[in-house]
């Protein structure tokens, strides 16, 4: 089963070469003026921000196939999953599971403005909950996947064995 976003749909979620070069050292630099601050306060927080490069430069791209190979495996036994990917501007897009009830919006250009005006005088995780919730969602896309598919499977289990 093929998901519904399409590759063109999804290369033009991916931000420009040259835009994402650009926030990958503006980021970068944010993390290394920060660096004690961040260890001392923030360390999740720090920890996400260094996993934002392989999400621009490897989950999101490679999204489309892990859905895919979510969604083939085990002969559809359980809910597929059927994302739609909405680019909202250059820098900025939604993904939205409907079958898992799951929606996230990130925006490069948003993270950087929160990061530039940083002020150490509030909270920066709450600050920026959308992109440490993009984070975690992301980054346990594959998780969520299989915990759904072990789900499925101990249920088959049960029955089989009543």
């Amino acid at each position: 089963m093929k998901n519904n976003v399409k590759d063109d749909d999804m290369l033009m979620v991916i931000v420009g070469h040259k835009e994402k070069k650009e926030f990958e050292t503006k980021l970068n630099e944010f993390l290394k003026e920060n660096e004690d601050m961040l260890l001392k306060n923030h360390v999740f927080f720090r920890n996400s921000l260094q996993t934002v490069p392989h999400i621009i430069n490897v989950v999101i791209p490679n999204l489309n196939e892990k859905i895919d190979e979510y969604n083939n495996d085990f002969d559809g036994q359980f809910l597929p999953v059927t994302p739609i990917v909405s680019k909202n501007s250059q820098n900025s897009f939604t993904i939205n599971f409907t079958a898992q009830n799951k929606q996230v919006t990130y925006d490069f250009d948003e993270m950087y403005n929160k990061l530039v005006n940083f002020k150490d005088n509030y909270d920066l995780e709450s600050d920026m909950a959308k992109e440490l919730g993009l984070y975690d969602f992301v980054t346990s896309i594959e998780d969520e996947l299989y915990t759904e598919r072990d789900k499925a499977i101990d249920s088959l289990k049960e029955e089989y064995y009543r």
